[in-house]
């Protein structure tokens, strides 16, 4: 049992119970009232969440799938053309494909097809899809297929006017097209450095931290009873156990090594 776990999912209802009390004390002076409403509207919150983890959690797939595509986007654009060819002649395997110089070809319903495969950080251009219309043009091919990780909208606009016929498999597509022909490579994650700010932040809402924003929200709280400044105390507790929250959050799943 996963004990740092409940002490979080107790700690997080506390701190929402406390701050919808304090939300209520600025509409009704009634303490029976605000009572009751905090714990009603945390039970509803609890039943909300429970409906919630019935279901599949389609965020945390997609979340998942964004994060693999990124990393095959970086693998392919430092891949060589040599590796990436052999990589995509692998999906179209089924249609015996075969590499022809930089690109691939195969036949498709008595159709020839030729694809193109244009994976590097920078975007298609309209320069690179003429250069890639005019290669077709030389081949005598009718139907032609890029791969490539951005496209320029202006190349979207004049693809409909040329005379053959150009299907472009763009950032998610290729991940989703590789994915369906069991072409996927082994993806290798690409380790990131994390920003300035990703690290102030990591810091300001570090697990340890919570005991601080607690005990500061509670001494702000009782202060506030014998304060003129009611508000702004009560304003500052909500931020603080906001902040509280959001320790608890973002250290539930995994735990964070303290600074």
């Amino acid at each position: 049992m996963n004990y740092t776990r409940i002490i979080d999912k107790i700690f997080l209802r506390i701190v929402l119970l406390i701050i919808i009390y304090i939300a209520l004390n600025f509409y009704t002076n009634d303490l029976t009232v605000s009572i009751l409403v905090s714990v009603g509207s945390i039970a509803v919150i609890e039943l909300f969440i429970k409906i919630l983890q019935q279901k599949p959690s389609k965020r945390k797939i997609k979340k998942a799938e964004i994060l693999e595509n990124e990393n095959l986007h970086n693998q392919l654009i430092l891949n060589s053309d040599e590796e990436n060819l052999t990589l995509f002649l692998k999906a179209f395997e089924n249609y015996n494909a075969k590499i022809n110089g930089k690109n691939i070809e195969f036949l498709y319903e008595d159709k020839s097809y030729t694809v193109f495969l244009n994976l590097s950080f920078e975007h298609l251009t309209k320069h690179n899809l003429i250069t890639y219309y005019k290669c077709a043009k030389a081949l005598n091919k009718q139907n032609a297929i890029i791969f490539t990780h951005k496209v320029q909208n202006e190349v979207l606009r004049i693809i409909g006017s040329l005379d053959i016929k150009i299907k472009i498999f763009d950032d998610f597509s290729v991940y989703r097209f590789l994915k369906e022909h069991n072409a996927l490579p082994e993806i290798e994650k690409t380790i990131k450095q994390k920003k300035d700010y990703a690290l102030i932040f990591k810091m300001l809402f570090a697990r340890k931290n919570f005991k601080g924003y607690f005990l500061m929200a509670i001494v702000l709280f009782l202060f506030s009873f014998i304060t003129p400044y009611k508000l702004y105390y009560r304003i500052s507790v909500i931020v603080l156990l906001l902040f509280c929250m959001i320790c608890l959050i973002r250290n539930s799943k995994t735990p964070e090594q303290d600074f």
